[in-house]
């Protein structure tokens, strides 16, 4: 729901989510179980945090165990998690058992900015969402859904602009002169 890198989130401490105003600052990263600085200074940021998340976080919260690092996710004895072993221990076998074709970490970044950009929110949204430090990072990713999105923007300015008063789409073909 927020379009961060798997170490990202395995780096999250409960001291960068901000309940009261519904944020989540990225500040450190986790990768191979070491917890490292931010990819890079652009990936450092304040980041909205969506209500029905919010919610989930808060409810992890009220069972979580404290370990040495703070992190939100921990492995079982409070070390840091390593996203390779989630996609082997969890995700696989979850993906399996739904009939769901193999997919890593990242599936879940690109199907949240597929879904942004799908759902009306401009380029250089997406792209402060992903911390892409360039535009063209983002368009050159995603620009098979800016063209589905450009279709079915100009559909709909056609719609607007041809039929305003929707008598097309309601089975109604008689045209007000």
């Amino acid at each position: 729901m927020t379009g961060l890198r798997v170490g990202e989130i395995l780096g999250l401490t409960w001291e960068d989510i901000n309940f009261a105003q519904a944020t989540v600052s990225v500040r450190q990263t986790v990768w191979r179980g070491r917890i490292q600085t931010a990819k890079t200074l652009g990936s450092e940021d304040v980041l909205p945090l969506p209500t029905p998340l919010a919610a989930i976080l808060e409810e992890q919260r009220k069972v979580w165990k404290a370990n040495p690092y703070g992190l939100v996710f921990v492995g079982r004895v409070g070390k840091p998690l390593t996203a390779e072993n989630i996609v082997r221990d969890h995700l696989g076998p979850l993906l399996v058992a739904l009939k769901i074709p193999h997919g890593g970490f990242h599936a879940f970044r690109h199907a949240h900015s597929s879904l942004l950009i799908s759902g009306g929110a401009s380029v250089k949204v997406a792209q402060e969402q992903l911390r892409h430090a360039d535009p063209r990072m983002t368009i050159g990713r995603y620009a098979h859904v800016i063209g589905d999105a450009r279709r079915q923007a100009v559909e709909r300015l056609a719609a607007e602009l041809v039929d305003p008063n929707g008598l097309h789409e309601s089975g109604n073909d008689t045209m007000i002169q």
